[in-house]
């Protein structure tokens, strides 16, 4: 999705001008992921995101790279332990 706020690991290992075996190899080396480091940036992100109105739940679930709404939503529960639309409504802006 051109729209996706993260970049692909694909796109990772070129902006650091590393293939990509390297970079895993780098990020294995650091006791790391290229998903541990997705899962935790789009947690960071998801709390600017919702606090953002003109952004639907499909809307988010695409922008953090998830193909099926369903699963962002399903991550999202695990993550904050409630529905994302929950989470929304009861945020102090």
């Amino acid at each position: 999705n051109k729209d996706q706020l993260l970049p692909t690991f694909k796109r990772m290992s070129e902006l650091s001008h590393h293939t990509e075996r390297t970079l895993s190899r780098k990020l294995r080396k650091l006791g790391v992921s290229y998903k541990d480091l997705l899962r935790e940036e789009r947690k960071n992100l998801v709390d600017k995101l919702l606090k953002n109105g003109r952004y639907t739940i499909i809307d988010i679930s695409y922008l953090l790279g998830y193909n099926e709404p369903a699963s962002f939503c399903r991550a999202f529960k695990t993550w904050f332990g409630m529905k994302p639309s929950q989470y929304r409504r009861n945020m102090k802006y």
